[in-house]
């Protein structure tokens, strides 16, 4: 599956992609994946998302 993440200069895209991988952590809500919040699971699981 290919997932694309668009959207104007300034709009967070990289700081989306950064919070998935685990190098920022949300300042408010949480990201989850399959009912698992990312933030929760071990780098390899991140990565394979």
């Amino acid at each position: 599956e290919v997932v694309g993440i668009v959207g104007g200069s300034g709009t967070g895209k990289s700081v989306l992609l950064r919070t998935i991988i685990g190098l920022n952590r949300p300042r408010a809500g949480t990201i989850s994946v399959f009912g698992q919040q990312l933030a929760d699971l071990p780098a390899a699981a991140r990565q394979a998302v």
